[in-house]
């Protein structure tokens, strides 16, 4: 009896350490489920949507201040021509023609900025070319390069005009 008595006592023991065994395992896994939860953090984790019509209202703004500056042409030339651009995103020549050109002033470019996210032409600067009623007429980088824009050769006649009638007048 006393082999029997000691049997038990060893495969009790067993059974007790396989338990606490699966116990300890059983812990881990909840503790690992628990850390896969999802916890939803309601409205602390919502981002805040930016006002457009700031936005719009500066874009206006910019388009208003940039019709002044094409005024040049508006004074000065009698067919009334202004840099812009069509419906479709082409820039209108001073003789009625049509081009595609990128807003980095390079002719042979077809395109070297983002995606636009009005219309998603890659020819389109900060703003869509789509009814732009101003053009970039000039484009300087920090090594002191510039690009002058190639379609406006007439805006750079008046400036010399312009230029010449300053020196006269002093």
């Amino acid at each position: 009896m006393a082999g029997e008595a000691g049997c038990s006592k060893d495969s009790s023991a067993t059974w007790v350490s396989d338990v606490i065994g699966k116990e300890k395992e059983q812990t881990a896994v909840m503790r690992a489920l628990k850390k896969l939860v999802f916890v939803n953090p309601g409205e602390a984790a919502v981002l805040p949507v930016s006002d457009r019509s700031g936005t719009r209202r500066r874009e206006h703004q910019l388009r208003g201040s940039m019709k002044d500056a094409n005024s040049v042409f508006d004074d000065d030339d009698e067919s009334g021509y202004y840099p812009h651009h069509d419906s479709e995103g082409y820039f209108i020549l001073p003789d009625g023609g049509k081009i595609q050109l990128c807003d980095c002033l390079r002719v042979d470019c077809h395109g070297c900025f983002l995606p636009c996210t009005a219309c998603g032409s890659r020819m389109c600067g900060k703003f869509c070319r789509k009814n732009r009623e101003f053009t970039v007429e000039s484009i300087r980088f920090d090594s002191g390069q510039c690009i002058m824009h190639p379609y406006l050769e007439i805006r750079n006649k008046l400036n010399d005009e312009r230029g010449d009638d300053a020196d006269d007048e002093e």
